[in-house]
């Protein structure tokens, strides 16, 4: 079958090809296609794009499809749930910023209310007889905020069973005249230690009932001015932590270990044995292990004024500690069965002249012998013998001698 009729059949023989003013180029390009999409059915198959038009594979590409202009890319049609939700969500009216909204619109942390003071000169006063006491950060915030530039005439503090957190500890040193601070009870951690220790010039501290370790004790050792330090029950300390940390405590006068039966007194006795606190006045610790290894450290404390070991484990060699103990005042070591009349002997070896307060309640080793050594003592003005051996008889006996001193034994006051 030829294809010339074929083409007459629709109008386009090559005569009129000829005779249009369409360029050349376009013309082959449109007799190309035409001929592609016609002669199907042809004798031998349609002619190639090369015995058309003269030119090459690539080239016929380029013909079938010129280039367009090019136009910017179009959006993926394809979109997740979010984005079509983000195109067809109706743009919120906007809205005014909040004072405490920085420009990103996230919300910062709103400035404290201060505490609305009257006078201040008066309130200062009541304050350092108080101490407070504060609660939580809020409280400590406000406080620090109301008395502005009158911050550093607060000189005690008390935290005492506050939920003030390590943040809050932080704002503490702004007290930069704090004398005495009590924390006892509260949960703060080494953070809140380490903001303590900036404190220097702090005289007195409470950390008693805290979960305070022997590394927390270093922040306490920064104090060349601490005259008083309470970490009675403080579990966590032991008496390695006490001989590293507290020997350079040269200023102490009171020391509250109580409530802690893994300090044994091996601490506090290679403490005194460097020389360290040396100035002791006050010393408790009782409900410990304390017992015979401390008192014994307790030797040439010659300032010592008080000493409360009750509940101790105290044996009788251990009273060979109150050798120069000149100065005691008060003694206290009820609670210690294993003392006896033996270690009463102490009594009657020293010279203990300034005593006039003796607690031996439920020291059931010791006899009417051994309160035989105590008729010497003529400024005792009061002695517990309750729970020894020792008859209402030698009691009586003991009031006769001394009409000022007030004696309890056998359950009641002679």
């Amino acid at each position: 079958m030829s294809c010339i009729p074929f083409l007459r059949t629709v109008g386009s023989s090559p005569l009129n090809l000829k005779r249009q003013t369409v360029p050349k180029t376009l013309s082959l390009c449109l007799a190309a296609a035409v001929s592609l999409s016609l002669f199907v059915g042809c004798e031998g198959g349609p002619p190639t794009f090369k015995q058309l038009t003269g030119q090459d594979g690539d080239e016929k590409k380029n013909a079938e499809k010129p280039k367009a202009p090019k136009k910017p890319a179009a959006k993926s049609a394809e979109k997740t749930q979010d984005q079509v939700a983000a195109v067809t969500k109706k743009k919120p009216r906007s809205r005014p910023k909040n004072d405490d909204e920085s420009k990103d619109g996230t919300k910062s942390k709103p400035a404290g209310k201060a505490l609305q003071i009257d006078d201040i000169d008066a309130f200062v006063d009541e304050f350092n007889e108080t101490g407070g006491p504060i609660k939580t950060d809020e409280e400590l915030e406000s406080l620090i905020l109301g008395l502005g530039d009158d911050v550093d005439r607060i000189e005690t503090l008390v935290l005492r069973g506050s939920t003030v957190s390590d943040d809050g500890m932080q704002t503490v040193p702004t007290f930069s005249n704090l004398r005495d601070l009590d924390v006892a009870s509260t949960q703060f951690s080494s953070p809140g230690w380490e903001a303590v220790s900036k404190i220097k010039d702090l005289e007195i501290i409470n950390v008693s009932n805290t979960s305070i370790t022997d590394d927390d004790l270093v922040h306490l050792s920064e104090f060349p001015r601490l005259l008083s330090l309470n970490i009675g029950n403080c579990k966590k300390i032991t008496d390695l932590g006490m001989a590293e940390n507290l020997g350079e405590l040269r200023e102490l006068e009171e020391l509250i270990m109580n409530a802690n039966k893994t300090l044994t007194g091996a601490g506090f006795t290679a403490i005194r044995k460097r020389k360290g606190l040396s100035n002791l006045q006050f010393l408790e610790a009782s409900n410990t292990a304390f017992g015979t290894q401390g008192l014994v450290g307790c030797q040439s404390l010659r300032d010592l004024e008080v000493l409360i070991l009750g509940n101790c484990t105290i044996r009788d060699p251990a009273m060979v500690g109150l050798k120069y103990c000149k100065n005691l005042v008060r003694i206290e070591m009820g609670y210690n069965g294993a003392l006896t009349d033996v270690g009463m002997l102490a009594f009657k070896e020293f010279k203990l002249f300034k005593l006039e307060h003796l607690d031996l309640h439920n020291c059931g080793g010791i006899t009417d012998v051994g309160v035989q050594t105590l008729r010497k003592y003529k400024n005792l003005k009061y002695l517990n013998l309750d729970g020894t051996k020792v008859s209402v008889k030698v009691g009586k006996a003991i009031k006769k001698q001394f009409p000022d001193v007030q004696v309890i034994v056998g359950g009641r006051e002679i």
